[in-house]
C-alpha cells in the first residue's frame, strides 16, 4: 500500500460501510442518501428480491446440514452444492466478516467495524481459499469484479494463511460461474485502487453532497419518487 493511500486513511473519519452501499453511492448519490442516510424512502420488495432470498436460505441449509436440497424447485442447484461440499478445508456458510478502517479484521458487529462483507459460502484449506456467492439474476447486469476483490481483500485480513483466494459468482439460472483469483502479493495494489473509490463516499457524508446521477435505472426502477429524473 503506497503512501498517498496511508494518509488518507489516517485523515478520513471511516465510516461504516459495504460493497451495497459503495455501489449504491456510485449509481446514484442521491438514491444512496435517500435510501441509506436519510432512510426518507423504502426500497419496494419485489418478486425477484424474495426470490433470491428463499433460494440462498435453501442452499444454506443444504451446505450446512449435508443433505439434499429440500425445496423441489432448486434441486437442480444441488450439483453446486455437492462440489462446494467436495472441497477439502474448513468450511464456512453465511459467514459474516469485517475489517476495521486500519484493514484488520475485527467481528461484523464490532464498534470499530468499517467494511462488513458477507460470504454465502466459503472454504479455507491452508494457503487456498474459495468463496462462493449464489446470483440469482443475470450474468450481464454485473459490471465489474468489485465485490469479488474485496471479498478475497477480507478473507487475506481474516485468515493469515491464505497466499491465493478464488471467489466465484455461481449464476445459478445460467448453470454457470465467472472466476476472479487473487494472490496476496496483488493485496495493496488493490487496495490502493479501491479506498479512493470509498473516499468519495465519505467526503460525500462529511460535506452532505449527493447529486442525482441519472441513469438507466431512472425511468422504471428508481425507489426515490421524489427526484426529477424518476419516471415511475
Amino acid at each position: 500500500m503506497n503512501t498517498q493511500t496511508q494518509t488518507l486513511i489516517m485523515q478520513l473519519v471511516r465510516n461504516p460501510t459495504s460493497y451495497s452501499k459503495l455501489k449504491g453511492f456510485e449509481t446514484c448519490p442521491r438514491q444512496h442518501y435517500e435510501l441509506e442516510i436519510a432512510k426518507s424512502t423504502i426500497r419496494e420488495p419485489s418478486q425477484q428480491l424474495e426470490e433470491g432470498e428463499k433460494v440462498h436460505a435453501a442452499l444454506a441449509a443444504a451446505l450446512q446440514s449435508f443433505e439434499p436440497i429440500a425445496v423441489e424447485e432448486y434441486a437442480r442447484y444441488q450439483h453446486w452444492v455437492d462440489r462446494i461440499q467436495a472441497v477439502k478445508g474448513k468450511r464456512f456458510v453465511e459467514c459474516k466478516w469485517g475489517l476495521t478502517d486500519n484493514l484488520k479484521p475485527c467481528s461484523f458487529f464490532s464498534p470499530a467495524v468499517w467494511l462488513r462483507i458477507v460470504v454465502d459460502a466459503a472454504v479455507v484449506n491452508g494457503p487456498v481459499g474459495i468463496a462462493i456467492d449464489w446470483k440469482t439474476g443475470r450474468s450481464e447486469n454485473v459490471k465489474d469484479d468489485t465485490q469479488l476483490i474485496l471479498t478475497a481483500l477480507v478473507m487475506f485480513a481474516n485468515f493469515q494463511s491464505l497466499q491465493r483466494v478464488r471467489c466465484d459468482y455461481i449464476w445459478l439460472a445460467e448453470n454457470r460461474k465467472t472466476t476472479l483469483v487473487l494472490d496476496r502479493n496483488e493485496a495493496d495494489d488493490k487496495w490502493d485502487e479501491l479506498l479512493p473509490r470509498f473516499e468519495k463516499l465519505d467526503r460525500a457524508i462529511a460535506e452532505n453532497d449527493w447529486p442525482a446521477k441519472p441513469n438507466y435505472l431512472c425511468k422504471r426502477w428508481c425507489p426515490v419518487k421524489s427526484c426529477p429524473h424518476n419516471g415511475r
